[in-house]
């Protein structure tokens, strides 16, 4: 009985003190966030700025781009594979390359291929499905990325700025998302607010287990 006990009382000062690291993450998460929100809001557009200047790129992509690969033409490839304890999503292919997109105020092109795909917990690519499905030997493989008219948010470094009614901007892209623009803001700050309200839930829960950890190990131990 007592080792049933003491079980439990590691379990729970375990599990109190991963509530606390977790709540900690979904602060920092919720930050960043909250940062890029208000990044997005404060940077210029493409078209209002100077040669050297950081902006927000909002458009569609246009066809002019070339597919990669089947209707994508900027993409990533994740397949479930199986892991020590159940199943981990891999990489298995990344591809980018410079991207056509259309404006309302006109045309810009993103000349590098070595901007990043945005890695905060909400969906960063415009389309997304299931490529091949799991097979016996090996796990399902999704591809997600942007097609001809995907909506796309772009952070960048303004190269060449139009001197032309009808010319293209050059930029050098830092980030690039799935937008619209307002949609991706509601996303974050969405995000967040979520986040900051499971935060209480988090750290309610963890001093119950923590006190229930203390006051059954103060018992024992006086047992």
């Amino acid at each position: 009985m007592n080792a049933l006990r003491g079980g439990l009382i590691w379990l729970s000062g375990l599990v109190g003190i991963g509530l606390i690291f977790l709540a900690w993450a979904f602060h920092d998460s919720g930050g960043e966030q909250r940062e890029l929100a208000a990044r997005l809001a404060a940077l210029p557009d493409v078209h209002a700025a100077q040669e050297g200047d950081t902006v927000v790129v909002e458009g569609e992509i246009g066809e002019t781009t070339p597919l990669l690969r089947d209707e994508f033409a900027a993409f990533v490839r994740i397949q479930r594979q199986a892991a020590y304890r159940g199943s981990v999503d891999v990489v298995i292919e990344t591809a980018r390359q410079p991207l056509d997109v259309v404006t309302v105020t006109g045309k810009v092109r993103i000349e590098n291929r070595d901007y990043a795909f945005d890695d905060r917990p909400l969906d960063w690519a415009a389309e997304e499905r299931l490529e091949t499905p799991a097979r016996a030997t090996e796990g399902a493989i999704t591809i997600s990325g942007f097609t001809h008219g995907s909506p796309v948010v772009a952070i960048a470094r303004v190269e060449r700025q139009s001197t032309s009614i009808g010319e293209t901007v050059l930029v050098h892209a830092e980030t690039i998302m799935a937008g619209p623009l307002d949609k991706l803001a509601n996303q974050l700050r969405g995000s967040a607010v979520k986040g900051d309200a499971a935060i209480p839930w988090m750290l309610g829960g963890a001093l119950l287990l923590l006190l229930y950890a203390f006051w059954e190990g103060r018992r024992l131990y006086r047992n």
